[in-house]
């Protein structure tokens, strides 16, 4: 009896899969989306990893009022 593929293996299936079947309208837009994206760069004013943001509050999906420091 084998056990559950690791989940590598089933990614790796869905994209074998997707590929088959071509990207579609959808597809090509989000190709060339992902093309500009890269094409520019990092956009002025984003933090760069390791930054530390100052605490802030956000609402949650439910709208209610959240922070994402202590």
């Amino acid at each position: 009896m084998t056990g559950p593929s690791p989940i590598t293996e089933r990614v790796a299936e869905m994209r074998a899969a997707m590929a088959a079947q071509g990207p579609g309208p959808a597809g090509e837009a989000f190709a060339r989306d992902r093309a500009d994206l890269a094409a520019g760069g990092v956009p002025a004013g984003v933090a760069s990893p390791g930054t530390v943001l100052p605490v802030a509050e956000l609402l949650d999906v439910h709208g209610a009022a959240t922070t994402l420091g202590p």
